[in-house]
């Protein structure tokens, strides 16, 4: 035990020290700010992953006959010194209060304050969804649930950036709500705070285009603001690492390509055409779907040439042309229609230029 009590790595109560904090590891979903300004307005903005300043409440390593046999190594009582906590609705901490303060970590994630503090490997932006979180059972979207969630978000830091870095890394959340949290995210608050050697960005929202607060589920956003904000980063130096840079993310959500590649036979997209909603709104529905009928025929007919259209694809005998007509920047199938003839495509047609809300200039069908 005398023995032990010399290691290099021992710590004593009330050494000062600095403590990995993870916020996939807090149940409450906590995390520090650099200021209470900072977690009471809106972006919050605060660091989900990073060092933070603490106390050793307990020596450690702890007497052998202290230790359970499940718990080797030990791990370390700490007492948080930040003053600063929110969480992503603005609720605070009481720094004075032991319940919140005191936890148990592992000994790989203290350290004594540097004496030179070298700059983590990776500072990371992480733009998420601020709001009620969604309802996303385990069966349709696996463990690591949707894009937009805490239990996504924290699948990637935890697997990917610590498994891979350990302790070598930074976080800064942004905790969004509506478009106008996109728009004050600017690049001169959020570029002091990153300090690492590498710097990179990741949004894990779904941009829709739809007018503010009608989006049908959470983590929507309009996508006007959403490629602003993401465009802003770029353009003052840092990249987008996930999704995708915004240019290219811009145009997958959009969807025009489908109308605009559908020709090439290499590419296996079905035939589609764009329909201008004013087309729907003068001419009216039916008149509307017949016209979206003759286009894609004229497609399929250049389309396929002489081949003629696979057999998978065309209707049985005696049966109506069926597809789907669908909104770009759509997601989860909520602004998709299935349609079946002429009738079911004029209906299908009305449901989308009638959504509440919806300011996509087009629909896809």
């Amino acid at each position: 035990v005398a023995a032990r009590r010399t290691m290099a790595d021992a710590l004593v109560k009330g050494d000062r020290v600095e403590v990995f904090y993870r916020r996939s590891q807090d149940p409450y979903g906590y995390f520090p700010v650099d200021n209470a300004y900072s977690g009471l307005m809106r972006p919050r903005l605060g660091r989900t992953d990073g060092w933070i300043a603490a106390m050793v409440e307990e020596d450690w390593p702890p007497p052998e006959s202290a230790v359970p046999p499940h718990m080797c190594p030990p791990p370390v009582r700490i007492r948080h010194t930040h003053p600063h906590w929110s969480n992503a609705e603005g609720q605070r901490l009481n720094p004075e209060d032991d319940t919140d303060m005191l936890v148990s970590v592992s000994r790989r994630e203290v350290r004594l304050p540097p004496a030179v503090r070298a700059p983590p490997a990776l500072s990371l932006l992480v733009v998420r969804w601020g709001g009620e979180p969604g309802h996303f059972n385990e069966e349709q979207w696996g463990r690591a649930s949707a894009s937009i969630t805490d239990t996504y978000i924290h699948t990637f830091l935890d697997e990917a950036c610590f498994a891979a870095l350990g302790p070598d890394y930074e976080v800064l959340s942004a905790f969004v709500v509506c478009a106008s949290d996109l728009d004050r995210l600017q690049p001169q608050m959020v570029l002091p705070c990153l300090s690492g050697r590498h710097k990179a960005a990741a949004y894990f929202l779904w941009p829709v285009c739809q007018q503010d607060s009608t989006g049908d589920q959470a983590g929507m956003l309009p996508q006007a603001s959403f490629f602003a904000c993401m465009g802003g980063m770029e353009a003052a130096g840092l990249p987008t690492r996930f999704p995708h840079s915004s240019q290219l993310y811009q145009t997958l959500l959009a969807k025009d390509w489908q109308a605009d590649l559908c020709l090439f036979p290499k590419l296996r997209i079905p035939p589609t055409v764009t329909v201008n909603r004013a087309d729907v709104a003068c001419a009216g529905a039916p008149r509307a779907a017949q016209r979206v009928l003759d286009a894609l025929a004229a497609v399929r007919a250049a389309k396929y040439d002489k081949k003629g259209e696979p057999p998978f694809m065309a209707p049985a005998e005696n049966e109506q042309r069926k597809g789907v007509v669908k909104l770009g920047f759509s997601w989860e199938a909520s602004h998709v229609c299935i349609w079946r003839g002429q009738a079911g495509l004029a209906s299908a047609l009305i449901s989308l230029t009638d959504l509440p809300g919806c300011e996509s200039p087009s629909l896809l069908v």
